[in-house]
């Protein structure tokens, strides 16, 4: 269990390994603040050891709640505050995090990393941003997947924008068109 609500969080938030497997209880209960639109903001130790804010889909967190409270396994001492637990009782650790998407990956024969969620986040918002963008609504697409990311430099999301380019539907379009032409 404790697996596929990681994954979720890696997938809804773009959190990194190390950030999902340090969740802890407090930092759910600090998520009083809602962004309304069925987002709360959670202050998390970032990358680099910076404070910032993510916006976290409030049913993720009822969610991870519900599991805290029913699935969660019994914490042994000095784990009591950390979300997610081996089945041994002790805080999840990145490596075995990493291993078991490794596994399921395997399994069904796919060639990705775990850090491909985060790519894959940053990716879905940029897209649905832009299209916000083209549509005429102002807001700075880039600059907020920055700040979702937690990015100090915009130089580091603007890599996305390489990724968004060759995944536009343009692109897939006339690859798509190549395959079927040389059938």
């Amino acid at each position: 269990m404790p697996y596929r609500l990681q994954f979720k969080w890696a997938i809804c938030t773009g959190l990194r390994r190390f950030e999902i497997c340090a969740l802890t209880i407090g930092d759910l209960d600090r998520s009083t603040i809602s962004c309304g639109d069925g987002l709360v903001q959670l202050d998390l130790m970032r990358k680099g050891g910076r404070l910032r804010s993510i916006y976290v889909p409030s049913d993720l967190i009822d969610e991870t709640r519900w599991y805290i409270l029913m699935d969660r396994p019994k914490p042994k001492l000095g784990a009591d505050d950390s979300v997610f637990l081996s089945s041994s009782g002790l805080p999840m650790r990145r490596g075995r995090l990493t291993r078991k998407f490794r596994e399921l990956a395997d399994r069904l024969g796919i060639k990705c990393t775990l850090h491909h969620l985060r790519h894959t986040f940053a990716l879905q918002v940029l897209e649905r941003l832009q299209r916000h963008e083209l549509a005429g609504e102002w807001l700075n697409a880039i600059k907020v997947v920055q700040v979702l990311m937690g990015h100090s430099s915009i130089e580091t999301t603007e890599i996305y924008l390489d990724a968004m380019e060759i995944t536009s539907d343009a692109v897939v379009g006339a690859l798509g068109y190549l395959y079927g032409a040389s059938l």
